[in-house]
């Protein structure tokens, strides 16, 4: 994952779309591919579905020729007589007979090329003919009675029964491998009982050679699934189970072992053979070849050009993006001079014109901080330069104040002490936070003052554990000044003002209390809605002349402390007096020392 994040953009793109593309371009191909073979293949299934439906009709062409020729033997007298012969086997009968034989054979000399006559009558010599006419020696009836041509044609009882030549066959014709026995009884049509039997050889051989292309195999098939016909003829006699290309099961019929082969099938309905051709996918897909390779080339020219056409693309894209790079390390740099020259209103020209307004923004800040900076500078020097006039005027009230004690003015004595230390505090040094327990001194010094010109009593109660604590100087004597100007300045009795310093809830709390005339509600809604708004850094639309200096200090505390921190409440009744409340969070690590 990390080295995938520190890739370039450019990269990033490349790597996820590449992968993408390519994977879409090479679905489209494989299922281009596979879409043409499934078309060859089925034309091919269709062809072999054609070719299996002719040599059905072929052979049931064959074997109905066959089927006839014995039907017209039946009909035959001198047949007849042959098979059933009032007297002995004559030589003139048995000519005449072989006459007839051979000039059918004559006519069907294409298909059947040999003929077997049977007579149950054991004086009857069998005879046997084929296409050359010459006589050939045959076993005789009893030794034919054990084969399975004759068993077959007995269960017929008539019908013609088809079966084929084993090696172990001894008829006359024990060269001929590829040929199909019929076998049938023939019955005397006076009585309708056996008098014999004909066999007769049907060479099905020119279906299964001519026919065939790409290394294909033909299978005929009886009803009892051996093979009686098969374009290679080790595998006639085999059962169909002893095939290595199909099985047969009696659910499903015949099924091909292997998907490397292609198979079609037709059976007759007159003989009940099946003729099933297989022929092997790949050399029947030896064209689909170039299409292929012409696929893989495809492929690779597209992703090679859109890899090309992708890299200049995301260049292209990424191009402003590189500019907004270099530019930033050279703003890390301290370089705020330079800008970025982005076209167009896209995101990236947005975010262009953006950093270059940025730039150009804090480069002013910055020499607006140098400018402010060499003032504080100036500020500092000017106030070290103000510090003679703060020590001549200490020294001065030092010297005023030990004469009234000389003299034995101790009250002016107390005025000019009370002065001079109230001057201290205001001055502070120039800092910004001053000792809880220096704040409640100066506050003091300052009713000191103020009793002079009012006559009211003061309480000033500082928890122990408080005094060192630092608040913002200058925070408490604003309220105290409201409370006797404006709460005990104009009161008939005597007047009671109260300052307590407190922990509460792990927070500084202030109590400025006096039992003057109060604050009107309305008055004291509004000036309590102000704090709370100056507070939360939302803007006020009241008067000035309306809470002004404890809008001011809440001001500052916001300012020190940040906003809902710090907090002032102020409680008041109309006749009864009035109570300030300030919240302030303990000193902070951040605070400057004394």
């Amino acid at each position: 994952m990390n080295w995938y994040f520190n890739l370039s953009i450019s990269r990033k793109l490349i790597l996820w779309f590449a992968p993408i593309f390519l994977i879409a371009v090479c679905i489209i191909g494989m299922h281009s591919y596979y879409t043409a073979k499934g078309q060859v293949l089925q034309n091919i299934q269709l062809t072999q579905s054609d070719l299996t439906t002719q040599v059905i009709h072929q052979t049931d062409y064959i074997a109905e020729n066959a089927i006839d020729f014995t039907n017209y033997l039946f009909l035959l007298n001198d047949i007849q007589s042959f098979l059933n012969p009032p007297e002995l086997d004559s030589w003139s009968r048995r000519q005449q007979v072989n006459e007839i034989a051979s000039k059918m054979m004559i006519i069907n000399q294409n298909s059947m090329h040999s003929l077997l006559l049977y007579s149950l009558d054991e004086r009857v010599s069998p005879l046997a003919i084929n296409q050359t006419y010459r006589l050939n020696n045959v076993i005789p009836f009893q030794e034919f009675k054990q084969t399975s041509h004759y068993q077959k044609a007995a269960q017929m009882n008539g019908a013609p029964s088809w079966t084929f030549i084993n090696e172990t066959d001894e008829l006359f014709l024990k060269e001929q491998t590829n040929t199909i026995i019929l076998t049938r009884m023939l019955k005397s049509f006076y009585t309708m009982e056996d008098i014999g039997l004909v066999s007769m050889g049907v060479d099905v051989g020119n279906i299964f050679t001519d026919q065939l292309m790409n290394n294909g195999q033909l299978f005929l098939f009886n009803e009892d699934h051996q093979i009686m016909a098969a374009s290679d003829e080790k595998w006639i006699g085999s059962e169909i189970n002893e095939i290595p290309y199909f099985y047969y099961t009696n659910g499903q019929g015949i099924e091909l072992s292997s998907e490397e082969w292609i198979m079609s099938q037709s059976s007759s309905g007159l003989t009940g053979w099946h003729a099933v051709i297989i022929q092997p996918q790949d050399l029947l897909l030896e064209d689909l070849s170039h299409i292929k390779w012409m696929i893989l080339l495809v492929v690779s020219l597209s992703f090679i050009v859109f890899f090309i056409s992708s890299w200049y693309v995301t260049s292209v894209i990424t191009s402003p993006l590189l500019k907004l790079k270099r530019s930033m390390l050279k703003s890390q740099e301290g370089d705020f001079s330079q800008s970025v020259q982005v076209k167009g209103n896209d995101e990236i020209g947005i975010v262009g014109k953006v950093y270059n307004d940025m730039l150009k923004t804090t480069k002013k800040l910055i020499n607006d901080v140098y400018r402010s900076r060499l003032k504080q500078k100036e500020a500092e020097l000017n106030f070290l330069q103000s510090q003679i006039s703060p020590h001549f005027l200490y020294n001065t009230l030092d010297t005023i104040f030990w004469s009234a004690l000389k003299k034995g003015q101790k009250d002016l004595a107390d005025m000019i002490y009370a002065l001079s230390n109230i001057f201290r505090s205001n001055l502070n040094d120039g800092k910004e936070y001053n000792l809880l327990e220096k704040e409640m001194t100066f506050i003091e010094n300052y009713l000191i003052l103020q009793k002079l010109s009012k006559s009211f009593d003061y309480e000033i109660h500082l928890d122990d554990t408080l005094r060192q604590m630092r608040i913002p100087k200058l925070i408490l004597q604003p309220i105290v000044e409201n409370a006797i100007v404006h709460g005990l300045k104009t009161l008939k009795d005597q007047g009671l003002l109260q300052v307590k310093a407190f922990r509460e809830n792990n927070k500084i709390t202030i109590q400025i209390t006096d039992n003057g005339v109060g604050i009107p509600s309305l008055k004291l809604k509004k000036m309590q809605q102000r704090i709370d708004e100056i507070s939360r850094d939302e803007e006020t639309l009241f008067e000035n002349d309306v809470g002004y200096a404890l809008s001011n200090i809440a001001a500052r505390l916001k300012l020190k402390y940040g906003s809902g921190i710090a907090s002032i409440t102020i409680d008041s009744t109309e006749g009864v007096g009035t109570r300030v409340i300030i919240q302030i969070p303990k000193e902070t690590e951040d605070i400057p020392v004394e």
